[in-house]
């Protein structure tokens, strides 16, 4: 029961400080442009998009493709534009609340998985904890964002951006995590 009670209150720190962090601080918006005229990008994509999913421009050359293909591809890469989409080809029923519901599922599942570990570790407390927790998560953040850089060319501000925000989104979530499996109020020094 104090693991399921330390993910959710690990869970609701996470999810106070990324209010914080995306609608009060500029850093997550470093990286953010917009089109000259976004009615002409979206006719192009309307007319070429045949599907939701992700697109690349230049188009991938394929697991098939001949030596000669892949190099056309890597030319048309360095000549530009390059670009990774997510795209919904018709658009979608967007909800600022449903989003921020399936953030706080995000952030309590990946709570109940920090709290096991941290109860794993012998409860500690909340600064181990908080450092814990967030190097956990750092982990997968660096596997994923560092992969999305290198492969994908993701600014390499939007990938600092990223982990350094899930280091502190889950060393403040892990210090409130130890307090609550440590059982008692405690100090933050240890």
């Amino acid at each position: 029961m104090r693991i399921i009670l330390a993910a959710l209150t690990g869970a609701v720190v996470a999810f106070l400080w990324t209010a914080v962090s995306w609608m009060a601080l500029p850093w997550h918006n470093l990286d953010f442009h917009s089109f000259k005229d976004d009615q002409v990008v979206a006719k192009v994509l309307l007319d070429e998009v045949q599907e939701d999913g992700v697109y690349v421009e230049p188009n991938l050359p394929g697991m098939q493709a001949s030596p000669d293909q892949r190099l056309q591809w890597q030319r048309a890469v360095a000549q530009g534009p390059y670009a990774y989409l997510a795209i919904r080809a018709h658009g979608t029923n967007w909800s600022m609340g449903m989003a921020l519901l399936i953030q706080f599922a995000c952030q309590v599942a990946i709570g109940l998985i920090l709290a096991w570990i941290l109860s794993l570790a012998g409860a500690p407390g909340a600064l181990k904890a908080g450092l814990i927790a967030a190097l956990a998560v750092v982990c997968g953040a660096l596997y994923e964002d560092l992969r999305y850089w290198n492969w994908w060319g993701f600014p390499g501000t939007t990938t600092v951006v990223n982990v350094a925000d899930l280091f502190i989104t889950w060393f403040l979530g892990g210090l409130a995590m130890g307090r609550v499996l440590r059982g008692r109020k405690e100090t933050v020094k240890e």
